[in-house]
């Protein structure tokens, strides 16, 4: 076991798993062609067709990983209800050993399903893939209740996926779409009307807001939520909150269609949230052509022996974040 206590962690929305493209280098390499350092895991969403012919696509992935960066990586392809765009964790044997891994195979809880749990040298890590419903808001918020039912009394959890869902905040920090440049009934995707049919739009978080909280401009806190905190904003504190400050949006939606927000996440559970390494929270903005996937790579590093179950998140400094 690698005695390196930093998990190095990487996420990403692999469109259609790279079904356009007939070698996996011509995706992967473009993806993360700024990450030099091993990742010890990969959480990819919408690893579609990496099931077939044995897994066939999904191993070449991992065989393309060891070879950019040395870890024989391990693959798990999970299971999603709605489409054949599961997500699957690559992840490097010297760094996570597994322990068990609840898929429809081996586990009744559908709740649970996709839910991985390794140990390391600093204890057990269990890791939650998530993709929530693209257009449906109210599924959304159905999925938010069944990961905290999942998460709740459980230690050291790690939900990482495409949400499809930001979460409530100052605007100067979190990017918002021009609503004006999208159609009126595809706007209900992501956004609602708060004031009513004549009202403004803005973004529905409810569902992110369950799990992590609802933002209190006053005191520029969290308030309520289940126990789960962003890495992002995690980054952002343990920064110490620098004015200016702007989140970069986790999809490559352009400005005609809207423009992106964060809706990629990676979620810890309260007695992670002092392991996140301050600024190594990244969000890899592709070069203009070179974009292969509509979400951007994203990355992290959690120091996993800095654990503690009574942490809690630095307050927004006065004058942050209003």
């Amino acid at each position: 076991m690698v005695e390196d206590p930093n998990l190095h962690v990487a996420l990403v929305n692999i469109q259609d798993g790279g079904r356009g493209y007939d070698r996996v280098a011509e995706f992967v390499d473009p993806l993360f062609a700024p990450v030099t350092t091993p990742p010890g895991v990969v959480v990819v969403n919408e690893a579609t067709g990496w099931r077939n012919r044995g897994m066939r696509r999904g191993l070449d992935v991992a065989h393309h990983l060891r070879t950019r960066y040395g870890p024989a990586y391990q693959l798990l392809v999970g299971h999603l209800d709605r489409s054949d765009h599961p997500p699957a964790i690559l992840y490097d044997p010297d760094v996570l050993t597994l322990r068990e891994w609840r898929h429809p195979t081996t586990n009744t809880t559908v709740a649970s399903h996709n839910l991985a749990t390794f140990t390391t040298r600093w204890g057990e890590l269990s890791i939650l893939p998530q993709h929530w419903h693209p257009w449906d808001a109210n599924t959304r918020l159905h999925e938010a209740h069944q990961v905290r039912g999942v998460v709740a009394n459980r230690p050291r959890v790690m939900v990482v996926g495409d949400l499809n869902s930001t979460c409530s905040g100052p605007g100067e920090l979190w990017p918002r779409k021009d609503w004006d440049t999208i159609p009126v009934a595809k706007r209900h995707e992501k956004g609602w009307q708060p004031g009513g049919p004549e009202g403004a739009w803005e973004p529905r978080t409810d569902a992110l807001d369950h799990l992590i909280g609802t933002w209190n401009p006053t005191t520029g806190t969290r308030v309520g939520g289940a126990g789960l905190a962003t890495v992002v904003e995690l980054d952002w504190q343990r920064r110490g909150c620098p004015p200016g400050d702007r989140f970069a949006a986790t999809t490559n939606t352009p400005p005609e269609r809207g423009g992106g927000m964060v809706i990629d996440h990676g979620l810890l559970t309260r007695d992670l949230w002092e392991t996140v390494v301050a600024g190594s929270y990244q969000v890899h903005v592709p070069p203009a052509g070179r974009q292969v996937s509509d979400h951007r790579l994203v990355t992290w590093t959690l120091r996993l022996d800095q654990t503690g179950a009574d942490a809690a998140p630095a307050r927004a400094t006065q004058g942050v974040a209003r």
